[in-house]
């Protein structure tokens, strides 16, 4: 999956969040600092913490998981799925060199080209 509109910055308020991840079809958001991934948040992290109390005008840095497991692009999808496994994560994000997220890998993609053979 490309990147687009599931890309959010620290600043952006839950409500905008829960939009782009609702837009997005990933479950997730990521969030960019110049361009770069500084963290990621799920549609389970911002539940969480509507649940705990914070307000939906928060900012996602509240919640945002500030370590995420990435990949470096170009990983083959067998080592993408495995690290994903690994972590118990659904969405591993591809990261050049400089930081910047091109791809976002999802396990059930993986799974179902695993079992038909179609690896890449």
């Amino acid at each position: 999956v490309m990147k687009g509109a599931f890309v959010v910055n620290e600043d952006t308020p839950l409500i905008e969040t829960l939009r782009r991840i609702d837009q997005g079809n990933l479950q997730l958001a990521i969030v960019e600092r110049d361009g770069r991934i500084v963290g990621t948040v799920t549609d389970g992290d911002v539940r969480r913490a509507l649940l705990g109390g914070t307000g939906l005008d928060a900012s996602v840095s509240l919640v945002m998981n500030r370590t995420p497991i990435t990949a470096p692009v170009g990983v083959s999808n067998p080592a993408a799925l495995n690290l994903m496994r690994k972590h118990s994560i659904h969405q591993l994000p591809l990261v050049d060199t400089e930081g910047r997220v091109v791809e976002v890998k999802l396990i059930d993609d993986l799974a179902l080209a695993q079992q038909s053979d179609h690896w890449v």
